[in-house]
């Protein structure tokens, strides 16, 4: 028991270190949501694809491969085509492009920059599309 708790502050220690290191280096909306715009291309798809299938790989594909098998192996190859083709071809060109339209720091706002839609139309579009 007493081990456990020792692990366990020696986490909080850790976590509450990391927070601190980048607590300083944050000075600006774009340097918290965007890192500064100075992470790794690596670092970027790997961000990338933990968002796009944290909950989808951890619940949904074991339940997918045990009732489907076979079927379930071809999904997981197209799903890892599909982040391959999303992280050499969609974000070089939506990472230049963001920054030239007025520094768009999300997939809504880059969508109503690059249209030049009122916020309404596009984000609304987005917001109904990810619900």
């Amino acid at each position: 028991m007493a081990s456990s708790i020792l692990v366990f502050g020696l986490y909080l220690v850790a976590v509450a270190g990391i927070a601190y290191m980048g607590w300083r280096r944050t000075h600006t909306l774009s340097d918290y949501v965007l890192g500064g715009r100075s992470l790794s291309p690596f670092t970027a798809a790997l961000s990338t694809g933990a968002s796009n299938m944290s909950a989808w790989a951890m619940l949904s594909f074991p339940a997918l491969a045990y009732s489907h098998s076979a079927r379930a192996a071809l999904m997981a190859v197209s799903l890892l085509v599909g982040q391959y083709v999303s992280v050499r071809a969609v974000a070089p060109r939506l990472r230049v492009y963001s920054e030239k339209l007025d520094d768009a720091q999300t997939l809504p706002k880059f969508l109503c920059e690059r249209t030049r839609d009122g916020a309404a139309g596009t984000e609304c579009c987005c917001g109904v599309s990810v619900a």
